[in-house]
């Protein structure tokens, strides 16, 4: 837990924050849904021992608009 606390806080993000979480430890990945509706994947890595695992990249998923049924 305190590694996914360390994670969010490099997010920008507190629990109190996240409505989903998907954390994948063997492929050093993590995936938030902020309650506000913001997406954010973020690649972990280990410097050195397993619980000093950090946030390496974070890129927020921005949505797609959505096609518009009007046109034709």
């Amino acid at each position: 837990m305190d590694e996914l606390q360390i994670a969010l806080a490099g997010l920008g993000l507190s629990w109190a924050e996240v409505w989903a979480l998907r954390a994948d430890r063997r492929a050093g990945t993590l995936v938030v849904v902020a309650a506000d509706g913001r997406k954010f994947t973020a690649t972990l890595v280990t410097p050195g021992p397993a619980p000093l695992r950090r946030v390496r990249a974070i890129k927020e998923i921005k949505p797609q608009p959505e096609p518009n049924a009007d046109q034709e």
